[in-house]
């Protein structure tokens, strides 16, 4: 099997073709390390345990527990309820799920993608299982907020303060881009749809033969998603995805 980079049109070509305005756009959201394609979620895999891959070719996400997040402020806000240890012990149990609405920040690629040897699997945020028909309102799909003041009962409910305690974290982690699917019970696997998975994108410095068996492991799963490796931007020091058609 050999990978090789997609043909694209030329700079001038690409200019022609795209709106002065969307051109501006993407050009910010790459200045600001963001994807492009805003109804694409990008979860990042280490790649160095055999479940990081197991669990794409099955289809399958994990829901981790809230101590097992990197942060350890996180729910910090949820102290504002002592009052109602019943709804303290329900977010306490509850899952999460992270994705990043960033591929190209290589500070992602370093601290959840083992320095550029994983991978990161794109999902349509648009689906109808991320509740991406849904609206605003109803999605599943939550993007954190960063702000430097913990919530409090002062500005929120009871019930919106549960909602702003997991969504909401310090400025210092704003990079990230953060996505939470959130899920009532944590530590367990679940089914993802196929045709969620869009992309599978391989970190710059992963070996060429483990991209091979990536690749081959996503195809015989019937997983019909396009792939691309990340490479250095020339003259810079940021990372760009580069899409690869497989032979």
């Amino acid at each position: 099997m050999e990978l090789q980079p997609e043909r694209t049109l030329g700079p001038s070509s690409c200019a022609r073709a795209v709106p002065k305005l969307i051109t501006c756009i993407q050009r910010r959201r790459v200045a600001q390390g963001m994807s492009s394609s805003y109804h694409r979620v990008y979860h990042y895999r280490p790649d160095r345990q055999p479940r990081d891959l197991d669990t794409l070719v099955k289809s399958q996400m994990w829901s981790s527990s809230v101590d097992r997040l990197n942060d350890p402020f996180e729910f910090v806000a949820l102290r504002a309820l002592a009052a109602s240890p019943d709804k303290q012990a329900d977010f306490k149990r509850a899952g999460v799920t992270c994705f990043s609405r960033s591929l190209t920040n290589p500070l992602l690629w370093s601290h959840y993608a083992a320095c550029h040897v994983g991978f990161v699997i794109g999902y349509d945020a648009a689906h109808s299982f991320f509740g991406g028909n849904q609206g605003l309102t109803s999605r599943f799909l939550l993007d954190v907020r960063y702000e430097d003041i913990v919530p409090t009962l002062e500005v929120f409910s009871v019930e919106e303060l549960c909602m702003a305690a997991v969504l909401t974290k310090p400025t210092s982690w704003a990079y990230e881009q953060e996505v939470r699917l959130i899920k009532q019970q944590a530590n367990q696997a679940f089914d993802v749809p196929k045709d969620t998975i869009k992309e599978i994108v391989l970190g710059a410095a992963m070996p060429q033969s483990r991209g091979e068996t990536i690749v081959r492991a996503v195809r015989a799963a019937g997983i019909a998603a396009r792939f691309g490796r990340m490479k250095p931007l020339e003259g810079g020091f940021g990372v760009r995805p580069e899409w690869l058609t497989v032979s």
